[in-house]
């Protein structure tokens, strides 16, 4: 707009006719293909082939919005300026929406063709944690643009009359006042946030052992984040949470999780493997906004019901208690190093899947670091073993892993603490 406005205040200086009938014709089909993204934005429904196409639309506006500098219809470095610029906000715009191109709210969603060429190409996208931050580039572009349909509308009002050009001038200062006066800080207002209760959550409260709840829908931050305020607060464990980053557990959890449908046995191991007790929590509402379309829910729905069973539901949750193991030659559990350390005693029960066999060797480790090894009868036995000082990392969960000579069966797996005289 301003290079428009700019050229239109020196036409006729020169440039050559046809040269600049290209360069506006490069500009107004620029224009129109942004005026067509931004009605897919806006749209809150639409058929698959146009959600495909939505996210190729940003590879040919960057394209022909970063050719456009190099015409050479141009008549000062401004002009071009103005428009390279315009072509790295084109570019920063569509790469700050991220993987996926949609709305919250839309019964679709499209992915971002751009964003995923750059980042399959240049390993530097890696450390980029909040890509909204291109945004700045589309900043300095409008502010840049601003202040040159400014200036052009100076030079064209001073042409025209003194009036004008003293008319224009206090627009423009009118217009900065304007952004002085936003730019003023305000104390926000904040409330305290009363603790979310609910039936299902007051239950939980009351279970005699403890749990952690896997919040399904997971791995989206706008809802993860959600939940850790108003669901986990300080006194419940989460598994889907974070800091900045996921933790290595949680990033693999959410690796499975991604193949749910291929694969949902691998979900269950890593949410069985948990301890405390892990337990399913839907939200339903965000179930519907993470999958827009209903297929999507359907499917989501099946493969929680794949791996877990509902036990409780009240307004706003659906609670899930995993399905029961097979039986394995080798079990494992993951604990909290903070756990391990302080709770010194390793409670469990182990059944052998053929009773007839015989008694079962089985042995018990802690991160690689075998304590334990008994002969459990046909019939199965409960044990309760003191646990061992052994090496624990910052950031991975504790690993308590069970080998046998053949399948059985881990029950009432617990850690402890031990007694005084232990």
């Amino acid at each position: 707009a301003a290079g428009r406005v700019r050229a239109g205040a020196r036409r006729g200086a020169g440039a050559a006719p046809r040269a600049e009938l290209a360069l506006r014709t490069a500009r107004t089909a620029l224009f129109a293909l942004f005026l067509a993204q931004a009605a897919f934005l806006a749209a809150t429904g639409l058929p698959p082939p146009l959600a495909g196409a939505h996210g190729i639309l940003p590879v040919p506006i960057v394209l022909l919005s970063l050719a456009i500098p190099f015409a050479s219809a141009y008549r000062d470095d401004a002009d071009r300026l103005a428009d390279g610029l315009c072509g790295a906000a084109a570019f920063a715009f569509f790469m700050s929406l991220g993987p996926l191109l949609g709305h919250r709210g839309a019964e679709w969603t499209g992915g971002n063709l751009l964003y995923a060429l750059v980042r399959n190409r240049f390993g530097f996208m890696e450390g980029f944690r909040v890509v909204s931050r291109f945004g700045s580039v589309a900043l300095l572009f409008l502010l840049t643009a601003a202040a040159l349909a400014l200036s052009a509308l100076v030079v064209r009002a001073d042409r025209r009359s003194r009036r004008a050009g003293l008319a224009a001038r206090a627009l423009g200062g009118a217009l900065l006042a304007l952004v002085a006066l936003e730019s003023i800080p305000r104390p926000a207002g904040s409330r305290p946030a009363d603790p979310l209760r609910t039936p299902v959550l007051e239950r939980i409260d009351a279970r005699p052992e403890p749990c952690c709840l896997f919040t399904f829908p997971a791995w989206d931050r706008y809802f993860d984040s959600e939940n850790m305020f108003r669901i986990g607060r300080t006194d419940r464990l989460l598994v889907a949470s974070w800091g900045g980053a996921y933790p290595p557990f949680s990033a693999d959890l959410k690796d499975r999780l991604r193949n749910m449908t291929a694969d949902p046995g691998a979900v269950h191991e890593a949410l069985w493997s948990i301890w405390p007790e892990c337990l399913v929590l839907l939200v339903p509402d965000q179930l519907k906004a993470c999958y827009r379309n209903p297929d999507g829910r359907r499917q989501a729905r099946e493969n929680l019901l794949a791996i877990a069973e509902p036990v409780d539901r009240d307004d706003l949750f659906v609670l899930h208690r995993l399905r029961p193991r097979a039986p394995a030659a080798t079990a494992e559990k993951v604990v909290r190093p903070d756990f391990a350390a302080r709770l010194r005693v390793c409670e469990f029960s182990a059944v052998p899947a053929d009773a007839d066999a015989g008694p079962m060797r089985l042995s018990l480790s802690r991160n690689g670091t075998a304590f334990f090894e008994a002969d459990v009868p046909a019939g199965g036995a409960s044990f309760a073993v003191a646990v061992p000082d052994v090496p624990s990392g910052p950031v991975d969960p504790d690993r308590f892993r069970f080998e046998a000579d053949r399948p059985f069966s881990l029950d009432g797996f617990r850690l402890a603490a031990a007694p005084p005289d232990r």
